[in-house]
């Protein structure tokens, strides 16, 4: 979808954009994040015009998020042949063939459950290291919720603390188990880009 020309009184202080959601008001905290990803086409929403910032983010979505970030104008995802007809399988695919995820990991069993937050950060911090080539980074933050994880997982926590994407919550809890909200993975996606 192309943007509308902003005229320079107009947009010179405030971001021009040209999508917008029923359900996402411009006082909501995370708007600039949700607007600027559609306006770069990582966000396109649901079909009724919704963003529906307030559910949870399934693997598949956050799948297409993060990949179509990483890729940016790299890959067609329209002319990945897939075995399978979920919509998320394009992304899935390559996903796949980037070697972030192995083959099988993703599939009809799982792609439609609500993602962790562990997951989110493994997928994101091999996104970052094998899609866009940027070093590993290991910037440590002691969280108070995280003793249980495995090494990597901890590698993958510390990359994606490291590139400013995790910060943990106020009370000093990363709560790995946990999901995300659609508007909170705005954000993560928004600073991942930025």
């Amino acid at each position: 979808m192309l943007r509308p020309p902003c005229k320079r009184n107009i947009c010179f202080a405030l971001p021009c954009y040209a999508i917008s959601f029923s359900d996402v008001n411009s006082g909501a905290w995370y708007y600039n994040y949700v607007i600027d990803l559609a306006d770069k086409g990582i966000i396109n929403g649901f079909p009724d015009g919704t963003y529906k910032p307030d559910d949870g983010i399934t693997v598949g979505q956050f799948i297409k998020l993060i990949m179509v970030a990483s890729t940016s104008d790299r890959v067609d995802y329209e002319l990945i042949e897939t075995h399978s007809e979920h919509w998320a399988a394009p992304y899935v695919a390559a996903g796949e063939n980037y070697g972030v995820f192995k083959v099988g990991e993703y599939n009809m069993s799982n792609i439609d459950k609500e993602i962790s937050r562990i997951e989110i950060v493994k997928i994101l911090a091999r996104c970052d290291m094998l899609i866009k080539e940027n070093p590993q980074k290991s910037e440590f933050k002691q969280f108070t919720d995280t003793s249980n994880l495995s090494e990597d997982e901890l590698m993958y926590l510390s990359h994606a603390v490291g590139i400013g994407v995790i910060n943990g919550d106020v009370e000093g809890t990363f709560r790995p188990n946990d999901t995300l909200l659609r508007s909170e993975c705005a954000k993560v996606i928004y600073t991942y880009t930025n």
